[in-house]
């Protein structure tokens, strides 16, 4: 008999943590709480003027660092349903300063237009990529 129950409980553990799950989704939606991918989103986040508006604004507020820097930084961040950014993360960052300065200039934007989903605003994970090249000059070689 205790062979039975053990594997009748063995069976429905899968079932059991499933209801778990769908638990925690249930709340999240009932909370409103989800973070959606741009990846098939009906209607995707902006920046008021569109993408080259935001790195003319990215560029202007940059202050640039000393030569010598160069590669790509990819900051990821949420646009929430109000378009002001949280949870900004700078991924490999070059250099720390740089890293100060691309998260200070992106709590700097003004809001961005929100995605849709379903005809509700959503929460949106975004990220951007920004290119660097301040390479040392070089010196023409004297002969």
């Amino acid at each position: 008999m205790n062979k039975i129950i053990v594997f009748a409980l063995l069976l429905s553990a899968p079932f059991i943590g499933a209801q778990n799950k769908i638990s925690l989704t249930e709340r999240e939606i009932q909370n409103d709480t989800l973070i959606y991918n741009t990846t098939g989103l009906e209607v995707q986040p902006e920046f008021p003027g569109g993408i080259e508006k935001f790195y003319a604004f990215f560029n202007s507020n940059f202050k640039v660092p000393e030569e010598g820097i160069k590669g790509k930084v990819t900051a990821m961040f949420i646009i929430e349903k109000d378009g002001s950014l949280s949870r900004i993360k700078v991924l490999r960052p070059l250099d720390i300063a740089i890293q100060k300065e691309i998260a200070q200039i992106l709590k700097m934007t003004p809001k961005w237009s929100p995605g849709r989903q379903n005809e509700k605003i959503v929460r949106t994970l975004f990220s951007v990529q920004f290119p660097f090249d301040y390479s040392k000059k070089k010196e023409p070689r004297k002969k």
